[in-house]
């Protein structure tokens, strides 16, 4: 889901000021705010810290996740949000995963069985971290430059400021370097990881280079499946099959995986499959899930969810063609389903329709009114349109049916932003979080909300632990770049627009924020590329924008590549692109207000300086800032 250009504050390249040090608080226009498709908590009803200094916390919890602490030989639960200590060891059981944030600024996100213990973690830069890595795998996300060392049984690591993934098998360690360098070495001898490259080690041998050529499919357990279907206990399934039902209703994984592995193979049919491949993807085990996918459409070829699980699962790995083919089949065998509608649109999104989107969850809705999740749905893809109201009314819905989904609390705190309600928004997110703590939107939305209160390294720290959780998201790297602008870190936030445009290129977020960095470093020639492959590129935001809010999104964009060839001494080029924002969408502040500075340097244009800056006035939100004080105008013969 997509939330704006700019929730960081309205701001596009008329609005940066070079010399300015202090961020801007002005909260953002809706115009600029909504869509799919893109967080730090704040702590739930805590309990006193167990030890000084805290290390760090326990961001997400999925499935059985334990801590033993170094003062203690028993294994307890982890919750979220549980403080960490020197020493302590965090596992992660079978189909379960963590995330740990970590007072060094590093987001490690842990895979099943895996074991992870912080020996030592420092938060001063010049001190050492490290932690041991038992078994299983870790992925690492840190931006912050620190001396970071991560030891396993077969190689050591020493990483500073990068991204990547280690894992631990019987005989081997492997090492794939995302972004930065790492200095792999064992007793035989170093190797120097760079970015896209891989190394392994077995005892008793210096480390060996390994090609890759897709580097990230090494995290792929690590990403985000979104829901289609809320599971609900069903008095038509036989008893072994309503336990787990019951426990994965209560968000009991563990329970719920137990139950099914007691399920003979004779009453292993279609459901039991389908409810598993459910599971499966919620902790991330896509070829778990596709198998059991197999295995149900093999037993019930008119299994219209099995087409709409396969449908998810090609949206998230990017296969657009496979994603559509697979929601139609599940809507045409399943007509009556809302799984198969929410697949579908996710599908039709992807394939920026999102007309069709919205109309395939009006019909969910309307053949299954009682399903939560369809509602939720429906109220992301009213935000989409700019549609507050109804969005509004149908996250309520959705809360109304099932009070603890986590979808329908998200989609209510964006409501609530676009309403710049923060408050509300914040409370809503906190709890999506505590519903699915994995999901990495409610961390965005609460990290956006925490910056437009004017706490911005709070907020940055839950963009990183969003980044962390959906690292291939290139949306969620520009927001997380254009955080580390506001912060002043140089290169840093260069690092994350380039890597966003890796990831996406059609995206044109990055290129808008990269624009506004490089015109703030003097460098207009190359801020005014940016800006304009930013413009060529803006409909492709359709994947999470409406047709008016693109051209609000346009609006914006030509604003900012008319401040750059004002900088550049081109003031009637300026001129040209202040009329087409304005012209694109007439109810944007900035163009108005970008017109208005134009017009206050020419001679005989006070009348439609006066009269921009007053539109500019008007059109702004009810909340921004103060009104800048200008110089007034007499003798207009109004």
């Amino acid at each position: 889901m997509y939330f704006g250009d700019s929730l960081l504050g309205k701001r596009s390249v008329n609005d940066v000021d070079p010399n300015r040090v202090t961020t801007s608080k002005r909260p953002p226009s809706f115009v600029i705010f909504i869509s799919l498709v893109l967080f730090f908590l704040t702590p739930l009803s805590h309990a006193a810290s167990v030890c000084e200094p805290v290390i760090g916390r326990v961001a997400t919890v999925e499935g059985r996740v334990e801590v033993q602490r170094t003062t203690d030989s028993q294994w307890i639960g982890a919750k979220l949000n549980d403080d960490l200590c020197q020493g302590d060891t965090v596992r992660a059981g079978g189909r379960s995963r963590a995330t740990i944030a970590l007072i060094n600024q590093a987001v490690l996100r842990v895979d099943q069985n895996s074991t992870v213990r912080l020996i030592n973690i420092s938060g001063k830069p010049e001190e050492r971290s490290l932690l041991s890595l038992v078994q299983g795998a870790v992925q690492s996300f840190s931006r912050k430059p620190r001396q970071f060392e991560v030891s396993t049984p077969y190689l050591n690591g020493s990483i500073k400021g990068t991204e990547f993934v280690i894992r631990v098998a019987e005989d081997q360690t492997v090492l794939t370097v995302f972004e930065g360098t790492v200095r792999a070495s064992n007793e035989q001898g170093a190797v120097a990881v760079a970015s896209g490259q891989s190394v392994a080690a077995k005892a008793d041998t210096l480390p060996q280079p390994r090609t890759i050529v897709r580097p990230r499919d090494a995290a792929q357990w690590s990403l985000y499946y979104p829901p289609v279907l809320v599971i609900a206990e069903s008095d038509t399934a036989p008893d072994s099959l309503r336990k787990a039902q019951e426990s994965a209703a209560r968000g009991d994984y563990p329970a719920a995986f137990a139950a099914l592995d007691e399920v003979s193979e004779e009453q292993r049919d279609a459901r039991f499959h389908l409810l598993r491949a459910s599971l499966l993807l919620s902790v991330g085990r896509v070829d778990e899930a596709r198998t059991d996918i197999d295995g149900a459409l093999a037993q019930d070829t008119s299994s219209g969810l099995g087409h709409a699980l396969g449908a998810v699962i090609a949206v998230v790995s990017n296969d657009r063609e496979q994603a559509l083919a697979e929601g139609r089949k599940a809507v045409e065998l399943a007509p009556d389903s809302a799984s198969a509608y929410i697949a579908l649109s996710y599908a039709q999104q992807a394939r920026f329709d999102l007309p069709a989107a919205r109309a395939s969850l009006q019909t969910a809705v309307k053949r299954q009114p009682k399903d939560a999740l369809a509602w939720a749905r429906l109220s992301e893809l009213h935000l989409m349109f700019g549609e507050r109201r109804e969005a509004i009314a149908a996250a309520e819905q959705s809360l109304a049916l099932a009070p603890g989904l986590g979808r329908a609390h998200m989609a209510l705190g964006f409501a609530a932003m676009s309403n710049f309600d923060v408050t509300k928004a914040t409370e809503s997110f906190e709890k999506a979080i505590a519903a699915d703590s994995a999901d990495p939107l409610p961390h965005l939305g609460l990290g956006l909300a925490r910056i437009n209160r004017g706490q911005l390294e709070a907020g940055r720290g839950e963009i990183e632990l969003a980044v962390g959780l959906d690292s291939n998201s290139a949306l969620l790297r520009a927001y997380l770049g254009k955080a580390y602008f506001e912060e002043r870190r140089a290169d840093i936030d260069a690092q994350q627009f380039r890597v966003a445009k890796e990831l996406d290129p059609k995206d044109p977020t990055a290129y808008l924020y990269d624009g506004i960095r490089l015109q703030t470093e003097n460098q207009p020639v190359a801020a005014l590329k940016e800006v304009n492959d930013s413009i060529e590129r803006n409909d492709n935001r359709a994947v999470y924008r409406s047709r008016l809010l693109l051209d609000s999104d346009k609006a914006a964009r030509n604003v900012s590549a008319a401040r750059v060839y004002n900088d550049l001494g081109f003031q009637q080029l300026a001129l040209v692109e202040g009329w087409k924002s304005v012209n694109t969408d007439p109810s944007d502040s900035s163009a108005h207000r970008f017109l208005a500075d134009s017009y206050s340097v020419l001679p005989r244009h006070e009348v439609a300086r006066v009269s921009e800056l007053l539109q500019s006035q008007l059109l702004d939100p009810l909340n921004m800032a103060p009104i800048q004080p200008r110089a007034g105008e007499s003798s207009l013969f109004l």
